[in-house]
């Protein structure tokens, strides 16, 4: 009789334990293709975090999906993520993935967390918080350090893509009275062949040249200018911080900047001595900020949390790394931003 008073009682404990839904976090980034090197660097911070906190991980789960910065690819690993992997927030890299997935994130209520530096596609969206500067800020960051170097007349050519885009959107509302800037040829995503662009640009009186190109065609362009005898100095945006991109480029590449987030020197020196390298070590940081985040997240939702908990967990973390900010496109993380300078295979801040 005792012991079925005992089983009784056991089973009114057990009854009354509630077992905690885990917070399940999609990640979707390019892991193969031309900039596999970014998707790459964003999972290692996410790996680094969970490495550092497992513990606190236990009721998280993690699933990576490959959008290879494609729109149809991008709505596949959406769907997979939602659908199959059950997930109630996303991770998701890239301009052209943003613009394609934003509204399905808006319409299915899933709080969408998102690396673009194009902010026009969470314009109006609840459930987008940007987890990176605007492409304004970056513009700005890098326009005060070329006036400081009195860099007045500025030539650009550019790649046709929206990260591309937002870039030069923000370079035009930043500029100075001081200073001139002139769209002098634009490309298309496949092009690789930049001699009549390189021959105007030598025909032009530009005190600096933005390069605004893709991984690949970067060093290729550097490579062509250096034999047609184009020397004027160039800036360009934070694809030049490849190992990958100033190797091929041989040198070529050197003395240009850029501008950056400003990865703390104790994340760059963990961050190395796990993986070996330092490849795309901003996107790598910015994972693993966000990633430090969701134990914090985890434990401020309810038993049968909603998107719109996810949401109001976001807005109470504090974290000394960014801060949480508001534009008119809407809700971000404000990171520190440095100019960084090519400098052989090290990016130097400057």
């Amino acid at each position: 009789m005792k012991n079925l008073i005992r089983i009784f009682l056991l089973i009114l404990i057990f009854a009354q334990v509630t077992i905690s839904e885990p917070l399940r976090v999609g990640i979707s980034v390019p892991l193969t293709g031309d900039i596999a090197e970014y998707g790459t660097a964003v999972k290692n911070g996410f790996e680094l975090a969970k490495n550092e906190n497992s513990s606190q991980f236990r009721d998280i789960e993690l699933s990576f999906e490959d959008n290879q910065y494609d729109s149809k690819k991008a709505i596949s690993a959406y769907n997979k993520l939602v659908t199959f992997n059950k997930v109630s927030l996303i991770y998701n890299w890239g301009e052209a993935p943003l613009n394609a997935v934003a509204p399905l994130a808006e319409r299915n209520k899933i709080p969408l967390l998102s690396l673009s530096l194009d902010a026009n596609p969470a314009k109006d969206k609840k459930y987008v918080i940007r987890t990176i500067n605007s492409s304004y800020e970056y513009a700005n960051c890098l326009l005060k350090h070329l006036e400081k170097r009195k860099i007045k007349n500025i030539g650009i050519i550019a790649l046709e893509d929206p990260f591309i885009d937002s870039m030069i959107d923000g370079l035009k509302a930043s500029v100075s009275e001081t200073q001139n800037i002139d769209i002098a040829y634009t490309f298309l995503p496949d092009t690789i062949d930049f001699k009549t662009a390189i021959l105007k640009l030598k025909a032009k009186n530009y005190d600096a040249i933005g390069v605004y190109l893709f991984p690949g065609q970067v060093s290729t362009f550097y490579k062509q200018a250096a034999a047609y005898g184009l020397r004027t100095p160039t800036f360009g945006t934070d694809i030049f911080e490849s190992k990958t991109e100033a190797k091929q480029a041989n040198g070529l590449m050197d003395g240009s900047v850029f501008p950056s987030v400003n990865v703390p020197k104790n994340f760059l020196e963990k961050y190395e001595k796990k993986f070996s390298n330092v490849i795309q070590i901003a996107y790598g940081y910015n994972a693993y900020v966000v990633a430090k985040m969701l134990p914090a997240i985890k434990k401020e939702l309810p038993e049968n949390y909603s998107g719109q908990d996810v949401l109001k967990s976001i807005s109470k973390i504090k974290d000394s790394s960014f801060k949480l900010t508001v534009d008119k496109f809407g809700k971000y993380f404000q990171f520190p931003l440095v100019v960084k300078e090519v400098n052989g295979l090290k990016f130097e801040v400057l």
